[in-house]
């Protein structure tokens, strides 16, 4: 599906977005059982394996994650995350909570990769990279100012006409998401693209919405911290 001149959605275990300009770019990678179903969607927009030069992921769940070795290896392109999913990354891909056993089981766990190291405020194939910690520690969002952008992963959820933050119960920290969800709400964005589920138009009002008040995430840590502490002390 193309949802701007140059910006695609494919399918797979997560939302995969390509970026066909300034060059070939994939956002996440699918799981890695999804390898020939993106070729297949690639072949069908016209573009060639060997045209894929970056694979950038937004954190290392194995939905995410998994098939970066695969297409790694099949396109020759590089492989950028942040440095804490570059961690997980060169063992395997992170199942996530609850997940280990099941993804061993199934064969989930993905051959090791080696990323570059992308940090907030770097710039990537024509993206602004975004730290938003807080559904996983190791979570970038990307932003492109020439045509607002945004691709989130999964550090945001679209249902219906709502954007939410990530399941608490698959998160690290729901506040720590929703301060990044504050962040994000104050870009100029004209589409969002999650990692699963429909793009959003025009999200900043919904981001808002979910972020909360100005401060209000940075509020509610600071008193968990203090009650945390309270408690310690006595």
């Amino acid at each position: 599906m193309e949802l701007s001149r140059g910006v695609y959605l494919l399918r797979a275990a997560a939302n995969v977005t390509l970026v066909t300009e300034p060059e070939v770019t994939l956002f996440d990678a699918g799981s890695s059982h999804d390898g020939p179903r993106l070729l297949k969607q690639l072949q069908a927009i016209g573009i060639a394996p060997d045209r894929i030069q970056k694979i950038v992921l937004t954190h290392s769940d194995w939905r995410h994650a998994g098939g970066a070795h695969w297409l790694a290896l099949t396109s020759g392109a590089d492989v950028f995350s942040s440095q804490p999913a570059a961690a997980i990354l060169g063992q395997h891909a992170s199942p996530g909570k609850l997940r280990t056993l099941r993804a061993t089981l199934l064969g989930r766990r993905a051959p090791p990769v080696t990323p570059s190291i992308l940090r907030d405020s770097d710039e990537v194939a024509g993206f602004r990279v975004i730290e938003v910690p807080g559904h996983t520690a190791d979570s970038l969002a990307f932003f492109r100012p020439a045509d607002g952008i945004l691709v989130v992963g999964d550090a945001a959820r679209v249902a219906g006409m709502d954007i939410l933050p990530p399941n608490f119960w698959r998160s690290s920290s729901e506040l720590t998401g929703r301060r990044s969800l504050a962040i994000l709400a104050q870009l100029p964005t004209e589409i969002l693209i999650p990692g699963h589920g429909p793009a959003y138009r025009l999200p900043q009002r919904a981001l808002r919405a979910v972020a909360g008040p100005p401060g209000f995430a940075d509020s509610l840590i600071t008193r968990r911290e203090q009650r945390v502490h309270s408690t310690r002390r006595s």
